[in-house]
This record gives C-alpha cells, structure tokens and sequence, in this order.
C-alpha cells in the first residue's frame, strides 16, 4: 500500500477458490506485472476534498493552511461539528461557525481598562477625520434610532443602535396589476391567434411549393413536346415545342417527326387498299415558326422520308423556348390511327436530353398516339 498527499494506491492478491475445490492450489509471492498500466476497473477516483484553505480578514488574506487544522471557538462565536454522513463512498461532514453574543470564549472584555476598542470601519469604509460615521438613506429607505412603546407614547431608545429599513409603498395598486394582466393576457390570446394563422399559412406555401416543385419537375421532364390539331379532312396540324430548361445552351438542332400508321379503316371504295400507302405532304403557306429571332414563316419543313418531316431550330440559350407549327394534308379520308414521335439532335451530334444534369444524358423524345381523319357529317375530324 503506497499512500500519498492526494492519492492511494493498494495491491491485492485474490487466493480463495470455491469450496468444491478441494485441490490446493499455490501461488507466486512476487509479482511481476508485465505491464504497468492499470486497468480502469481497478481505478476508483477520490471525491473532492479539502486539501488547504485562507484566511481572509478584510484586506489581508493568510495562508494556505493544510494538513491537522483545529477550529478554536474565540469571542462571541460558536463552531459546531456535525455527524459524518457518507453517501456513495463520499463521507461529508458539516462544520458551522455561528456569531452568538456570549458564546465561545464569552463576550469580548470591552470595559477592560488594560484594551480600548473602537469601531474601525464598516464594510472596509473608514470613518471621517473626526472618527465619526454618518449614514443617510434616501428615496423611502430610512436610518433612524429605534423607538419603544411606553404608556402608548412613542420613545427614542437609549441604546447605542441605528434602525435601517423601508417605508417604500407599492409603485401601483392591485386594480392597476389587474388591468395590467388582464390585458397581458388579452395580447396573449391575440398572439395565440396570429400564430395559429401563421401556422396555417406557412404549412399552405410549404403544400404550394412541394405543388409547384411537382408542377415544375413535370413541365421540365422533357424539353420536347409535340400535339396534333385535327382541321377539315384531310388535313391536320402539328406543333412541335422545344424548351431549354437547362443551365447550358442547345446548340443549333434538327427536330425530327415520323408518324407510324398503326391501323387505318379501309374506305368503301378503295381496291387493293394498304396502310402503307397513306401518305401526307406538307401544306405550303401554314407554317408558323417562333424562336427567338424568328417571329413567323421564315423556316421550312422538309420532308426526308415518306411520313418523316424535320425542321431546323436556332441556338437556344438557357431559359429559352421555341416552337414550330406545320399543316399535313393526307392523301386518303379514312379513319386511321397513327403514332407521332418527336426527337432532336444538335448539328454537333448531341441528343437533346431529357433531364438537365443527368449522367449520361438520357436522350429527350415526345410521343403522342392519335386517331385522325374520322369525320363527321360537316366533314370536320370529330376526334384527334
């Protein structure tokens, strides 16, 4: 056992066995640990103690005291040891230091002719040249000398004492508190109100933007659209959009159209009638073409393959649309039911991509399924 200022350190051997064991058992009587690092279960840390203390008197501090201190009672005071209380290993023991008049050492021997005491200082505050203090009180405090009722007659002690108090009065009366609360409380329940209304409209735009991010994340899904109009047998309008909704620009583009015939009704009159001889041609003097820079009929539509119609877009930058709207004029009035896909490709070779920032692009293609060409007796298609 090594026991120190601050610490103890203890070694101990467990030799017991369990008592069906009846072998002997031996061990070593010198140890050599092959590490000297404790193991933490084997720590235990001492509660927090007095080690020293000072002694301060005024404006001159003494000390530090340590190791056997005695408490000694002197004039007028009263030092008490409480019962050692251990709580979790922690014993704790209460020492109070009382100032009684005649306790202790008794009073202090003030009419001994041998010593004279006088007041020195209050709080550390001298006193004047004359060795006299004066206190003051201002505003509804007061310093006065205390008084005692004799005979129902109001008399000054004759003891040397000084009474300090209050004759402060409440700043309102208890109707002005009660106003006051009340209306506390009627801001409150105000308030109350205006947060439940904030509450409710902050959670309508948080729906709002969760709606418009949807909304949006729809509409720039895809930069290509494309819709069919039917008109007057056998024509029919087509439109094609191109948005840039990505934070670069579209190069100069080709967009390209091609209509599948999936199934057509054979007209009553027809021989030999096959869906792959419908045909449609592009309808001068209805071509419509908007992109920045183009307002109007200033492009064509060319028709490389039969049912195949490209067009030829400008440089789009970024948050820029265009669009292109062209008539086709069919070469037959019967029902028919087609399939219209819409790609692009910039002049560098690069599909239009269907989402901004994907990796890789995923080439961007619209499709729409229509049936063209039905028509009812004013000879207008009745559904596209």
């Amino acid at each position: 056992e090594w026991i120190g200022g601050i610490f103890a350190c203890r070694m101990l051997v467990y030799t017991t066995w369990p008592e069906a064991d009846t072998d002997k058992r031996y061990y070593d009587k010198y140890l050599t640990p092959l590490s000297a690092t404790l193991d933490t279960r084997t720590v235990h840390k001492i509660p927090k103690h007095v080690l020293n203390f000072y002694v301060r008197q005024s404006s001159v501090t003494t000390g530090p005291f340590a190791g056997d201190v005695i408490f000694k009672n002197g004039y007028n005071t009263e030092i008490v040891s409480g019962a050692a209380v251990t709580v979790n290993t922690r014993r704790t023991t209460n020492i109070s230091f009382a100032a009684t008049p005649g306790t202790g050492a008794g009073k202090y021997p003030c009419t001994s002719d041998e010593y004279q005491y006088e007041l020195n200082n209050i709080n550390g505050v001298p006193p004047n040249t004359a060795g006299h203090f004066t206190m003051a009180a201002k505003d509804c405090l007061f310093v006065r000398r205390p008084t005692n009722e004799i005979d129902g007659e109001i008399a000054p002690r004759t003891s040397s004492e000084q009474k300090i108090g209050a004759d402060c009065q409440a700043c309102c009366s208890c109707d002005d508190y009660t106003d006051t609360a009340l209306r506390m409380n009627e801001i409150r329940d105000k308030y109350s109100t205006l947060g439940s209304w904030a509450t409710a409209v902050k959670e309508k735009h948080i729906s709002n933007i969760a709606r418009w991010n949807a909304y949006r994340q729809c509409t720039i899904s895809n930069p290509l659209k494309i819709t069919l109009v039917p008109q007057r047998s056998p024509f029919v309008d087509i439109a094609l959009m191109l948005c840039n909704n990505c934070e670069f620009c579209f190069d100069p583009a080709t967009l390209t159209v091609e209509i599948s015939i999936i199934s057509a009704v054979t007209p009553p009159d027809a021989e030999n009638f096959s869906i792959d001889q419908i045909d449609a041609d592009v309808v001068c003097g209805y071509t419509e073409f908007y992109f920045p820079g183009f307002n109007g009929r200033a492009i064509s539509v060319l028709k490389p393959d039969r049912l195949t119609y490209t067009v030829n877009t400008p440089r789009l930058k970024n948050g820029e649309s265009g669009y292109v709207k062209f008539r086709l004029g069919f070469n037959t009035r019967t029902e028919i039911s087609t399939k219209s896909i819409l790609t692009g490709v910039t002049n560098s070779g690069i599909a239009i991509p269907l989402r901004c920032g994907d990796e890789p692009l995923e080439n961007a293609v619209a499709e729409t399924r229509d049936i063209l060409l039905n028509f009812d007796r004013s000879g207008i298609a009745s559904r596209c």
